[in-house]
């Protein structure tokens, strides 16, 4: 796995993360710098630490599915990705409330991050420095989140996008009297444009599964 192959699976991983900090964008309107630091530094943090237990925790079974490697690979980038497509098409409620708490920041970034998990299990079959591949995919996936959070906040009012935000949004942009048309093309433009990112990520890691079995 070469640095493009880490960095392109970084962003697939990091989609996730983004997401949620785009719906968080939407609802924090206060502290914006604050709450933006919280996400994507936890995030970051768990994005680094889950590919490390993966890897750690595959290391177990290595003798046992070393033959097999390449197939195992290919199996859960394949998962994964169809995972991340399935996702962004099944289009379903973002249930996400206004929490930045502690417990919310770790239950977040723990959910985010299971992806990254079972990415890091197949760090074991791969001819990598699995320290430095965690580390690319933590700050990679930080400064997703903030960019994340950020294009939100900048294209999408608290009263426009509400907390079902990929739900709700046509109808929110025509119940609110106090914004123009041109606001709500541009939140409906950005939620739009992150499930397209998310089926992106899919196809990335399925690519990259195939890529190993080839």
């Amino acid at each position: 796995m070469n640095i493009v192959e880490i960095i392109i699976l970084s962003l697939a991983l990091g989609t996730d993360a983004m997401l949620v900090s785009f719906s968080y964008g939407t609802l924090l309107t206060k502290n914006r710098i604050s709450n933006s630091l919280k996400l994507s530094f936890s995030f970051g943090l768990f994005q680094f630490l889950m590919p490390i237990a993966g890897r750690n925790i595959g290391g177990l079974f290595y003798k046992q599915l070393f033959p097999y490697s390449k197939i195992v690979v290919f199996i859960i980038f394949t998962c994964l990705g169809i995972k991340f497509i399935k996702n962004a098409l099944a289009n379903k409620e973002n249930n996400i409330q206004k929490c930045i708490s502690i417990v919310c920041l770790l239950t977040l970034s723990l959910a985010t991050s299971i992806d990254a998990f079972g990415a890091g299990v197949t760090l074991k079959f791969v001819k990598v420095e699995y320290i430095n591949v965690a580390a690319v995919i933590g700050i990679i996936t930080a400064i997703m989140s903030m960019a994340g959070y950020w294009s939100a906040s900048i294209i999408c009012s608290r009263k426009l996008c509400n907390i079902d935000a990929k739900q709700n949004i046509e109808e929110s942009a025509l119940k609110s009297e106090s914004y123009s048309d041109e606001t709500a093309a541009q939140c409906r433009s950005g939620l739009s444009i992150s499930r397209v990112i998310e089926i992106i990520g899919g196809i990335v890691l399925i690519y990259l599964g195939i890529k190993n079995l080839i």
